[in-house]
């Protein structure tokens, strides 16, 4: 009996098997918040939100409503910088086209 007690593999078990009682029985507060913690976070990263899917149906009825309405264009008066002149030709000047520098002009402002 005393012969299979001191075999190097039960004494190895006995020893590993002693440790993790004294780690488990210092830290089993800080062991379970953390599994409690891991399994909070696997249950919120797993979540797939319930959707409800409706078909969506078009009627005739509605495309009429959308084709009968006009767009509406209002027409805003382009007010010119006296600055734009001055930068056309000076962009000009340095070897750009005309039509570049004033759409340039135009989209920086």
């Amino acid at each position: 009996m005393i012969d299979a007690l001191l075999q190097q593999n039960i004494l190895e078990m006995i020893v590993i098997v002693g440790i993790a009682i004294v780690v488990f029985g210092l830290f089993w507060k800080v062991i379970l918040i953390g599994a409690g913690l891991l399994f909070c976070v696997l249950v919120l990263a797993n979540h797939v939100p319930k959707v409800e899917s409706a078909p969506i149906v078009y009627t005739t009825k509605q495309e009429q409503i959308i084709e009968s309405v006009a767009p509406v264009i209002k027409e805003i008066p382009k007010v010119i910088d006296p600055r734009r002149a001055e930068y056309v030709g000076d962009c000009v000047n340095h070897g750009f086209s005309k039509q570049w520098c004033e759409d340039n002009w135009d989209d920086k402002n």
